[in-house]
C-alpha cells in the first residue's frame, strides 16, 4: 500500500513537472513566433546599417 501512494505521489509530481514545462514551451513558442513575424523593421534596421557602411567605404 504504501508502494502505490509513494507511486501516485511520484505521479503527481512528475505531471505537474511536464505540466509546467509545457507551459513554458508554448510560450516560448509564442514569444519566438511574435519576433519572427514583424520582420519589416528587422530588414529595414539591416538595410539602413548596409547604408552607413557603404557610406564609410567612400
Amino acid at each position: 500500500m504504501e508502494a502505490v501512494a509513494w507511486f501516485v505521489y511520484f505521479w503527481d509530481l512528475w505531471s505537474d513537472i511536464v505540466r509546467f514545462n509545457l507551459y513554458f514551451y508554448a510560450t516560448d513558442y509564442v514569444r519566438v513566433s511574435a519576433r519572427i513575424v514583424p520582420q519589416g523593421s528587422d530588414t529595414e534596421h539591416l538595410s539602413n546599417l548596409g547604408t552607413v557602411n557603404m557610406l564609410d567605404e567612400y
